[in-house]
């Protein structure tokens, strides 16, 4: 019997135990005699709640599993079981609680330092722990699955943002599908093109990470300028800008559009230092209006791009503007003062004949300000605007670099490193000989 049940225990009328199964010591953490002590010394039931051991109440659950806990001298729980009553004859004195380890798969039977062997026979414990361990494995798979979901899911909106960074939403999904992007005509567009004055001087005296971070200043600011009024940013060369609106989607408010764009960008570039004087940096900038083509080139980067004698009239009103002024084609005049509802929002001068490369004298005009009436770049929204753009920028990070030589010695050759403002250094070497340093970031 001690065999076929190693763990049961039989007790006579009074709980105490007359006989017990010959591993139940080690399961229950009692090296010492068990016999004609009472059970309650060393175990108690956990569910259903009893109170004591009582044999009016566990008469009641002859037919039913109870679950048991064993006790230590200090009282540590050691081992979680099941046990059922099952009478040995029909003298009532004698009972045996048929006893096995509480566990549902192999972690919980190595936490209680069992082997499936362990296990008695007699019950379907061992199928309990093949069916538990199934049941763990297959969350486990389920939760992995999940997990491997959900970042794809991130990863994947992670290439659309960055891919409709690059190309309208419309043109990426019809490339994604293998199609290709027929070229399209776009009657009533308003361009805006830009350039830092003095670009080609900041960059020969600069290092190149100087001008990367003040490009980053400049370009986060306009980008966030022309999100908010509606503009499609079609690309940046170097210090030049270039965004527009009516395209890819049409917009009957284009020419407003990049007339509020371009006052905000002119009142809030001075937020731009320049690192070479400490100056705000100053822009060129140039807006005109009408018609142009539009279409994806190239198949290893594709590109979306905009064709048409607009571009190029566009670009010879930035390039021959003055320094932080907005030249407005009369075309770009004509409609925002003669053809919108919106012909008071907008205070211009008009510059006269301008003559432009490959286009001869064409008349254009200054676009000073916003009026009192335009509710978006008027006086006041405009100076809401410059504090908003201003707590914008300073909750960008930007990275500071500053470079590092060791300084090294030799009998022949003495070398001495200074870190100097912004980056730079100096390096002052003694004799010919110039020992060799390294830079660290």
């Amino acid at each position: 019997m001690k065999e076929v049940f190693p763990y049961h225990i039989v007790v006579d009328q009074e709980f105490h135990i007359i006989q017990f199964g010959k591993k139940l010591p080690d399961l229950i953490g009692k090296a010492t005699i068990l016999l004609n002590r009472h059970i309650e010394d060393y175990l108690e039931i956990k569910r259903p709640v009893l109170g004591s051991w009582d044999w009016a109440v566990l008469h009641k659950l002859e037919d039913q599993t109870f679950f048991l806990e064993s006790i230590c001298n200090s009282g540590t729980k050691l081992a979680k079981l099941k046990a059922n009553i099952v009478h040995l004859s029909s003298d009532p004195k004698q009972v045996m609680f048929v006893i096995s380890p509480d566990v549902k798969n192999v972690a919980e039977l190595h936490a209680m330092r069992l082997t499936m062997s362990d296990l008695p026979l007699h019950s379907f414990q061992r199928d309990a722990v093949f069916l538990g361990e199934h049941m763990c494995s297959e969350v486990r798979s389920a939760h992995k699955l999940d997990k491997l979901s959900k970042k794809l899911f991130n990863e994947r909106n992670l290439s659309n943002t960055l891919l409709y960074s690059m190309l309208p939403k419309d043109v990426a999904e019809l490339l994604r599908t293998g199609k290709t992007f027929e070229p399209q005509h776009h009657e009533n567009v308003t361009l805006f093109f830009s350039d830092v004055v003095g670009f080609t001087e900041m960059s020969a005296e600069l290092a190149p990470w100087e001008v990367i971070d003040m490009l980053n200043t400049l370009y986060t600011l306009m980008d966030y300028l022309a999100a908010k009024f509606n503009l499609y940013k079609v690309e940046t060369i170097g210090d030049a800008y270039m965004c527009c609106s009516g395209l890819p989607k049409e917009d009957e408010k284009h020419a407003e559009n990049v007339a509020n764009f371009a006052l905000s960008v002119k009142r809030c570039v001075s937020l731009v230092k320049s690192p070479l004087t400490g100056q705000p940096i100053r822009l060129r900038m140039g807006m005109h209006t009408g018609s142009c083509m539009s279409g994806v080139v190239g198949s290893l980067t594709p590109h979306y791009c905009l064709f048409g004698d607009m571009v190029n009239t566009t670009s010879r009103h930035e390039s021959t503007c003055e320094p932080n002024k907005v030249q407005a084609s009369s075309i770009t005049f004509g409609r925002l003062n003669h053809f919108s509802e919106d012909s008071d929002h907008y205070n211009w001068t008009p510059r006269g004949l301008v003559n432009m490369k490959g286009k001869g004298k064409m008349f254009t005009y200054w676009l000073d300000s916003g009026s009192e009436s335009n509710p978006f770049v008027g006086p006041g929204p405009m100076e809401k605007l410059v504090k908003e753009v201003e707590e914008f920028l300073a909750t960008k990070t930007w990275k500071k670099r500053s470079y590092f030589v060791q300084r090294k010695t030799s009998s022949a050759a003495s070398t001495t490193f200074t870190t100097l403002e912004g980056g730079n250094y100096q390096l002052m070497v003694n004799d010919d000989e110039v020992p060799d340093f390294e830079d660290q970031d």
